[in-house]
């Protein structure tokens, strides 16, 4: 059956109205009037609009004590939720909504659906008696955002204020707890995705209802951010408000998935590591936040990026610093991409995870094999590059061919390093000898 004038849809409302679970189909290609001020009373009846046409400025009143479902491929504009305490309208599919969804009373239960509210469509109203919610799903949101001051986009509840452009943004609400296996967050939490993502130094207000708490202790309650879908997360510094039932937090530099907890299972708060190439080989450097109860560090590199190997170990600082910066050098990089990560060992085994960084490494025909300082009056210093491990005889010779120093080394792939102590040797002009098995290079340096 078609539904075109208004008058016929009412009616057909009316007799449905003392029919409990039953449903209003409008059949596809339908198109349903809900003139300004108008308002369709849907007691204790669900609604399948399907592909049918609905505009105007009026409401869709879900009432009554029974739960039921609405479904539709096409935008719907206002819904208002007036249902029984306790009672439900629950998602049959995805729904569109470009206006208002206004909380009553009664729940809205996502059941597994996304409620996409486009660019233009908002919550109001939601409290303790009548909100969202669903062990899947999400309230969904975009928005164009260049500086936003504390803009709550959609009323989802999550205010953001940063001097940055984000260019288009989607913001997503999950309204369920997210668990490391052994604690929870709040039945609440949000992913944001702009379309720029970094030095955004910006303040996240995160709103929640007293009835999300889960049983976690609300003066306690802390930020938690993850950059890579939940696969590690960050604890930054953030304050309370019990009262206004937010926690608010500043300096935030990019955004991903965030909720608030007690405690989590987290090794580390923050592990981000940064990279350069040197002289002597490849710096790393790797931040932490909050670093509690680490036990060490493992640097590592790989040359595919998925076979990682340990090449060296950093205790931590944690027991005398929350925030530290580490800082390593590979002094046997491989010519061409070293791919690095951290890995943070906790004290009771658990690890985490740093980003993977490559960095290509180069020399010139004359890096791969240098000496330094020259001239020099005390210690001459040298690398020289191989791409397999053999051993190698290093010495000083004089210029008229004497072999003043000389020692063997056991070298490995990549930069390898040398120094000799030419203190004691008269003024004058000397070499390096390198021998490996398939060269003899000598280097030139005045002694003074």
């Amino acid at each position: 059956m078609k539904y075109k004038p208004l008058c016929s849809f009412l009616f057909c409302a009316l007799l449905l109205n003392t029919v409990a679970n039953a449903q209003m189909k409008i059949s596809n290609g339908a198109a349903v009037v809900v003139g300004s001020g108008a308002n369709i009373n849907l007691a204790n009846i669900s609604l399948d609009y399907g592909n049918g046409t609905l505009s105007g400025d009026g409401k869709f009143i879900f009432s009554g004590s029974a739960d039921n479902t609405i479904s539709g491929n096409t935008t719907i504009k206002h819904i208002y939720l007036a249902k029984s305490t306790g009672s439900k309208l629950a998602l049959a599919n995805n729904l569109l909504l470009s206006g208002s969804f206004d909380f009553g009373s009664g729940i809205l239960d996502l059941n597994g659906y996304n409620l996409n509210l486009g660019n233009t469509g908002t919550l109001l109203n939601e409290n303790n008696n009548s909100f969202a919610t669903g062990n899947s799903g999400y309230v969904v949101r975009e928005a164009s955002l260049n500086a936003p001051a504390a803009v709550n986009a959609g009323n989802l509840g999550v205010a953001i204020t940063t001097a940055s452009n984000l260019g288009n943004t989607i913001i997503r609400r999950g309204n369920y707890a997210i668990s490391d296996g052994s604690n929870q967050s709040i039945k609440r939490f949000f992913e944001i995705e702009p379309t720029n993502n970094t030095n955004l130094n910006a303040t996240l207000r995160f709103l929640y209802l007293d009835g999300e708490l889960n049983s976690l202790q609300e003066n306690q309650l802390r930020f938690m951010q993850s950059e890579d879908n939940g696969a590690t997360w960050s604890g930054l510094t953030s304050t309370i408000n019990a009262a206004q039932n937010y926690v608010e937090v500043s300096g935030v530099n990019s955004f991903g998935r965030m909720s608030l907890v007690n405690d989590f299972t987290l090794p580390l708060s923050l592990l981000k590591l940064s990279g350069k190439i040197q002289k002597v080989g490849v710096t790393l450097n790797w931040l932490t936040l909050n670093e509690v109860d680490v036990s060490h560090f493992l640097t590592e590199k790989s040359y595919d990026g998925k076979r990682f190997v340990s090449f060296s170990e950093v205790r931590s600082k944690s027991e005398t610093s929350k925030d530290n910066n580490y800082t390593v050098n590979d002094i046997n990089p491989l010519l061409g991409i070293n791919y690095y990560r951290i890995t943070a060992v906790d004290k009771d085994g658990k690890t985490n995870f740093s980003n993977i960084i490559p960095i290509n490494f180069s020399l010139t025909k004359e890096e791969q094999a240098n000496i330094y300082p020259n001239p020099t009056a005390k210690n001459i210093n040298g690398t020289f590059y191989l791409p397999l491990a053999q051993q190698v005889k290093l010495a000083v010779i004089s210029s008229i061919g004497k072999v003043e120093l000389n020692k063997s080394v056991n070298a490995v792939p990549g930069l390898n390093h040398f120094s000799f102590d030419v203190s004691a040797l008269p003024i004058g002009v000397y070499f390096i000898q390198i021998v490996t098995a398939n060269s003899n290079q000598q280097l030139k340096f005045i002694k003074n």
